[in-house]
């Protein structure tokens, strides 16, 4: 099956998926988002993964990297990644809203250079690759529910990786970790959209259907979970890596342009869902929601991985 994924703008992606669940929403948008990718292609249910046309199997153990499915004049993005265009967005929580925490604040403005950020997360199939060309090694969770070695769950979330597998595995493919920064502002859009959550404001109209135990689930499947640029459960599917260092006072100095985290700390950045694996009876977490991960707590972390765009 070939999907044809054309971004046009985020409430009519959000409303037209809410519609096919059944379901409606009041969900807040910015129509002909500017910074948004113009298109792409992707396969998730072929063997081998091809470079022409930016087209990308997710469900096989062999993957190319050349192409893009994202384009915005001469930037082009690697197959299966979607182009964030260069500009600013609004990181992190007022401290009026619900739910904020002390280390979202303040809100600030960042500008970021244009960047590539996988439309899904990596799956078992795609790290198998990696441990099978002896670069990385086996995650954690090996057992059900990750599937992790299950050729039926190919296409599930691997989970289970610690920061440094997770590093190890974007390198194997050419890519890197995405910095806070850039996990936010795919998540949540460019100024000045400060939603909450990728797909509005409103928590869920159904949270059982959004908030699930992601390693029971494939990659592919529909989900209202969708960011203004495209990108899928981003705050429902497994917690995610990212390259920043923790430290819950950063925002107040940190760089307006390209922040790359604190120099140093203990313990790295979580986006995305809680540690804990299976927390089906919690709502989503919000796009500006922090955490870390110690690890006795990674069995449910996974990865998405980002690229600098090439001409």
């Amino acid at each position: 099956m070939v999907r044809i994924a054309v971004w046009r703008n985020s409430r009519t992606m959000g409303l037209g998926m809410l519609a096919m669940l059944g379901m409606s929403c009041s969900c807040s948008g910015r129509a002909g988002n500017p910074q948004a990718p113009i298109g792409g292609v992707s396969s998730v249910g072929g063997a081998l993964a091809t470079s022409a046309g930016g087209v990308d199997s997710i469900g096989s153990t062999t993957t190319s990297n050349s192409g893009g499915t994202g384009s915005v004049g001469a930037a082009r993005c690697p197959d299966a990644m979607v182009l964030i265009g260069a500009g600013d967005f609004l990181m992190g929580s007022e401290a009026s809203e619900a739910l904020v925490r002390s280390d979202e604040l303040p809100r600030h403005q960042v500008t970021l250079h244009a960047y590539c950020l996988e439309e899904y997360e990596v799956t078992n199939a795609q790290y198998q690759a990696c441990v099978d060309a002896r670069y990385c090694t086996v995650p954690r969770t090996v057992d059900p529910p990750s599937g992790y070695g299950d050729s039926t769950r190919a296409k599930r979330p691997v989970v289970g990786l610690s920061w440094d597998q997770a590093t190890a595995y974007c390198g194997w493919a050419n890519k890197r970790l995405p910095t806070e920064a850039e996990w936010e502002k795919a998540a949540r859009g460019p100024a000045p959209d400060v939603r909450q959550y990728p797909w509005g404001d409103i928590t869920s109209p159904n949270p059982t259907t959004i908030y699930f135990c992601p390693q029971n689930s494939d990659v592919d499947l529909p989900t209202f979970d969708v960011s203004p640029y495209g990108l899928t459960n981003m705050v429902s599917g497994a917690p995610e890596w990212v390259a920043d260092w923790y430290d819950a006072g950063y925002y107040a100095v940190s760089p307006s342009e390209n922040p790359t985290g604190p120099a140093s700390g203990t313990q790295h950045v979580v986006r995305s869902s809680p540690c804990a694996a299976c927390a089906v009876t919690l709502p989503p977490k919000r796009v500006s929601y922090r955490q870390t991960c110690t690890e006795r707590s990674i069995d449910a972390v996974g990865v998405r991985c980002a690229s600098d765009v090439t001409n």
